[in-house]
């Protein structure tokens, strides 16, 4: 038996701000979008999406768009140059939830954001590649 990971689904209430701060901000390529669905290029294989709420909401009624009062995971993307990133959002106006941090116990150097709808996304390189 295999499983593989291929999709990140959000349920979102504001498709249009979200696709742009991922797309805009980090760079995401779209892939497919559609009424109340939008694909994105996460990785090599791997898959972001957002679904509307909505729309889901009509397809699977226990589906229901609730606040966000805590962070519940993290969507985590390695980067090249965390510092050069982290300065680029901050001058396109991206509140950094934390500035680039060694995390030696991890290996990484990363900082932290939230997208518009307040999911906690973590920016992170290796620290054996870090400046190369």
């Amino acid at each position: 038996m295999s499983i593989t990971l291929t999709h990140v689904s959000l349920f979102v209430q504001d498709m249009q701000s979200m696709l742009n701060f991922y797309r805009e901000m980090l760079g995401l390529q779209v892939l497919n979008e559609t009424n109340g669905y939008t694909e994105l290029k996460a990785g090599e294989d791997v898959k972001l999406s957002f679904f509307d709420y909505k729309k889901m909401e009509q397809t699977i009624p226990l589906v229901q768009p609730g606040e966000v009062n805590s962070h519940r995971c993290v969507i985590e993307f390695r980067v090249s140059e965390v510092d050069a990133l982290s300065n680029k959002l901050r001058r396109e106006g991206v509140q950094l939830i934390t500035d680039p941090t060694n995390y030696s116990d991890w290996g990484i150097r990363s900082f932290f954001i939230e997208d518009p709808e307040g999911n906690l996304i973590s920016l992170y390189e290796p620290l054996e590649t870090q400046g190369q």
